[in-house]
C-alpha cells in the first residue's frame, strides 16, 4: 500500500508537469505548475492524516506557500530591473522558505519534532534571527541586504547543523537524512546567493530549487505513510517512554525520578550552563528501622516529612541544580531504593570544592527535625553522603551518579557521614569483579585446597570433632582463606556452589571416619545469607541419605553476625536443620542477647569463641575477662565451648587459665591436607594407643 502511494504521486506529478510544458508556458509558469503538482498530492494525504494528528498539516502547507512566494519573488526580480537593486521582497521570501528547509522534520508531526526539550531553546533561536532578518530589511533599506542575507544563511545554517546533532544524539533521527537535508538546503541556499550575483542564470535556481522541494516532499510523503496513530487506550494524549521518563515522579516524595534527573543534568552540560559538578547521593542510613517496626505503607508516612524537609532546604541553598523539567523547581531527586540526588554547581566556586560540598551537606543534615512521629513513633533520622565530581566532557551522566552512590556505600561501610568518591573504589571493584571471573573459572574445575581442622580436648588430648576449610591460592603471592572465598562467592553468586564442593569434602571424611568406626561431629561454616533457605537444607538432608550417614554427625557453623543481620530467618533455617537431625554451632560467639536467646533454649550444640585477642598484657584485661565469663556461661548450662585461633603456646596457656578445655588451632593440631588426612588419623591413633601404654 505504501509503495502504491507513492508511485500515484509520482504519476500525477509527471503528468502535471508535461501537461504544463507543453502549452507553452513561461518558466515561471512552469514552475508553479510543478510545484502545485507535486504539492497535491502530499497536501491531501496531510489533512486526511491531520484528522488523527492536526499538526502534521502545519508542515508542508508552511513549506507550499513559502515556495510560492519564493518563486514568486524571483520572477518579479526577473522582469522587473528597478527590484534589483534592493531585493527586500525576495531575500524575505528566500528567508522564509529557506529557514523551514533548516528545520525540515524526520518525522510526520514536525510540531512534535520543534518542541522536544532539547531543541525548544534552538527553535526560538532560529525564530528569532528570522524575525531579526526580517526586521532589518524593511527597518534598514539602505542595508547591502545580500550580505545581510549571507550573514542570516550562514548563522542558521550553523545553528541547524547543531540541532542535527542533537536530533542524532536523541536517537530521533538518521545521520543519513540529516545529511542530505543539510546538503538541500545549503545547495539552495548557495545557488540563490550565486543567481543574486548573477552568476547563474534563472533556469538553474529552479531547477535546484524544484529538486530540493521534490526530495523533501518525497521524505515527508513517506513518513506520513509510515505514521502509525495511536488508538484505544494508547491515544495521541499517551506519553511513550522517553516523554515518561522527562516527567515521570516518584509516589511517595512527588520528586523526579532518575531517568528525568540525568536527562536534566546532561541538557544543562550539554549547553555549557555547568563546567563543574558535584554529584551527591544520600540516604536516610537508618530507615530500615523504620520499615521493619512500622510496615512499607506507614513509614511512607516519615519519609514524605523527610522529602518536605529537603525539598524546602534545597530551595535556600545556593548552587544546586534543578532537576526537573517541570515549571516548579527541584533540586533532589529520587535514585533506587531510599537514594536521593542532589547536584551542585561548582563552575564558579571561589574556595574549595570539598569545603562547599561539605557545607551543602551540613545544611541538609541541619534542615532534618529533631524527631520525626508517625503515630507513636519517634524517630531522628541520619543522613550519610556521597560524593563524586564531574566535569563537562570527563563522563557520562550515569557514571557520575553511579560513582556517588559507590561512595555512599563506602560511608555507610566507614559509618561516616561525608565519603568523597576515590580512584581506588573503582579500582577495587574492578579487581573484584576479576577475582570473580578467576573464581568461577575455579569453580568449573575445583582448584581449590581443602583441609581439616581437628578440635582437642586440653585435658584428655581427644579429638572432640572437626572443621573442614576451603582456600583458594588466588595467585603465588595471595592465598584466599575460607571467609574471603565465601564472601567472594556470595558477590559472585556462586555461593551454593561453593558450599556443594565444601558439602563433598565434609561427607568424604565423615565416611572416612565412619569406617574407621571413628565417627566425630563433623562441621562446616554457613557464612551466606542465602544459604539460609529450603533448598540448602533439602539439598543436606538429601546427601546425608544418599551416603547413608548419621545427620547427628555433622555440624552446621553460623557466624554471630549473620545470626543478628537475619534472626527470622536464621531461626527458621535452625529449626529445619534440626528437624534433619544436623547439629549446630555458632561461631565467633560474643555473648549477644539474640545468641543467648538460642542458647537458653538449647537450640545450639556447641558455641566457638575466638581466642585471637588473648594476651597476658595489662590492656588486654577485658577480653580476658569476657571469655572467662562466656567460659563459665557454657560450663554451668553444659555446653560445649571451642576456642579457636589457639595458635601460639602463650594463648594455649591462657585459654586453659581461664578453664578452657576444648580448643583448635596451629599450636593444638595444625590443619591437614584433605588428601592426607587419612595418614594424619593413622599417626594420631598411633600416638595415643601409645600414650595409652
Amino acid at each position: 500500500m505504501s509503495y502504491i502511494r507513492i508511485l500515484l504521486l509520482l504519476t500525477f506529478t509527471v503528468s502535471f508537469s508535461a501537461s504544463a510544458q507543453t502549452a507553452g508556458y513561461t518558466l515561471t509558469q512552469l514552475s508553479y505548475g510543478f510545484i502545485i503538482g507535486l504539492s497535491l498530492p502530499v497536501l491531501a494525504l496531510s489533512i486526511a492524516r491531520s484528522v488523527e494528528k492536526p499538526t502534521i498539516f502545519v508542515f508542508p502547507s508552511l513549506l507550499f506557500i513559502a515556495l510560492l512566494f519564493f518563486i514568486g519573488c524571483v520572477g518579479q526580480n526577473i522582469h522587473l530591473s528597478s527590484l534589483k537593486d534592493n531585493h527586500i521582497w525576495l531575500c524575505s521570501a528566500a528567508n522564509a522558505y529557506l529557514g523551514l528547509l533548516l528545520l525540515v522534520p524526520n518525522k510526520a508531526d514536525w510540531f512534535e519534532e520543534l518542541t522536544m526539550p532539547k531543541l525548544r531553546w534552538l527553535t526560538l533561536l532560529l525564530l528569532a534571527f528570522f524575525v531579526l532578518f526580517e526586521l532589518s530589511l524593511f527597518v534598514f533599506p539602505e542595508l547591502d541586504h545580500k550580505v545581510t542575507w549571507l550573514v542570516w544563511f550562514l548563522i542558521a545554517g550553523i545553528l541547524a547543523y547543531w540541532r542535527g546533532y542533537l536530533v542524532i544524539r536523541e536517537q530521533q533521527s538518521s545521520f543519513f537524512w540529516l545529511l542530505v537535508a543539510f546538503l538541500v538546503t545549503l545547495i539552495s541556499g548557495a545557488t540563490f546567493w550565486l543567481w543574486l550575483n548573477e552568476l547563474v542564470d534563472e533556469q538553474h535556481i529552479y531547477q535546484v530549487i524544484g529538486l530540493g522541494y521534490l526530495i523533501v516532499l518525497l521524505h515527508f510523503s513517506w513518513a506520513l505513510v509510515k505514521y502509525q496513530p495511536s488508538s484505544g487506550k494508547h491515544s495521541s494524549h499517551t506519553l511513550d517512554h522517553e516523554d515518561w521518563q522527562l516527567y515521570a515522579r516518584d509516589a511517595v516524595t512527588n520528586f523526579p525520578l532518575q531517568g528525568q534527573a540525568i536527562k536534566k543534568l546532561e541538557y544543562s552540560l550539554l549547553s555549557g550552563d555547568y563546567n563543574r559538578v558535584a554529584a551527591i547521593a544520600f540516604k536516610p542510613v537508618n530507615f530500615a528501622q523504620a520499615n521493619k517496626i512500622l510496615g512499607y505503607e506507614n513509614s511512607d508516612a516519615l519519609l514524605l516529612q523527610l522529602a518536605f524537609s529537603m525539598q524546602k532546604q534545597s530551595l535556600t541553598i545556593d548552587g544546586l541544580i534543578n532537576l526537573s523539567f517541570a515549571n516548579i523547581p527541584f533540586y533532589v531527586a529520587r535514585l533506587h531504593s531510599l537514594h536521593f540526588l542532589i547536584v551542585l554547581d561548582l563552575t564558579n566556586n571561589k574556595h574549595e570544592d570539598r569545603q562547599v560540598v561539605e557545607h551543602v551537606c551540613q545544611q541538609l543534615i541541619g534542615a532534618l527535625p529533631q524527631a520525626m512521629t508517625f503515630k507513636s513513633y519517634t524517630m531522628n533520622f541520619e543522613l550519610a553522603f556521597g560524593i563524586s565530581m564531574l566535569s563537562k566532557g570527563d563522563s557520562s551522566v550515569k557514571q557520575a551518579i553511579a560513582l556517588a552512590e559507590d561512595a555512599l556505600l563506602k560511608a555507610e561501610q566507614l559509618h561516616q557521614p561525608i565519603y568523597f568518591f576515590d580512584q581506588s573504589l573503582s579500582q577495587i571493584s574492578q579487581a573484584q569483579l576479576v577475582r570473580m571471573e578467576r573464581l568461577k573459572s575455579s569453580i568449573e574445575v575445583d582448584d581449590f585446597t581443602y583441609f581439616i581442622q581437628p578440635q582437642i580436648n586440653l585435658k584428655t588430648k581427644d579429638v572432640i570433632g572437626y572443621e573442614v576449610l576451603i582456600r583458594w591460592s588466588y595467585d603465588k603471592d595471595l592465598v584466599l582463606e575460607q571467609n574471603e572465598v565465601q564472601s567472594l562467592a556470595a558477590q559472585s553468586g556462586d555461593a551454593f556452589t561453593v558450599f556443594q564442593l565444601l558439602f563433598k569434602r565434609a561427607l568424604t571424611w565423615l565416611a572416612e571416619l565412619d569406617d574407621k568406626g571413628l565417627a566425630k561431629p563433623v562441621s562446616i561454616n554457613l557464612e551466606s545469607l542465602e544459604l539460609l533457605d529450603e533448598v540448602t537444607v533439602e539439598y543436606i538432608e538429601v546427601e546425608l541419605k544418599a551416603a547413608q550417614l548419621s545427620p547427628r554427625n555433622l555440624m552446621i557453623s553460623i557466624s554471630e553476625h549473620l545470626l543478628l543481620s537475619a534472626g527470622d530467618r536464621v531461626k527458621l533455617a535452625f529449626d529445619q536443620l534440626r528437624q534433619v537431625g544436623v547439629r549446630i554451632s555458632i561461631n565467633e560467639f560474643s555473648g549477644s542477647y539474640e545468641a543467648l536467646r538460642y542458647v537458653r533454649r538449647l537450640a545450639v550444640d556447641q558455641v566457638r569463641i575466638s581466642c585471637a585477642t588473648l594476651t597476658f598484657k595489662d590492656d588486654r584485661e577485658p577480653e580476658k575477662a569476657i571469655v572467662q565469663a562466656l567460659i563459665h556461661l557454657a560450663n554451668v548450662i553444659n555446653l560445649p565451648l571451642v576456642g579457636t585461633h589457639v595458635n601460639s603456646a602463650a594463648v594455649e596457656l591462657l585459654f586453659r587459665e581461664l578453664d578452657g578445655e576444648n580448643a583448635q588451632g596451629e599450636i593444638i593440631a595444625p590443619a591437614v591436607l584433605s588428601t592426607e588426612a587419612p595418614q594424619w588419623l593413622a599417626k594420631w591413633i598411633a600416638y595415643q594407643e601409645q600414650q595409652a601404654d
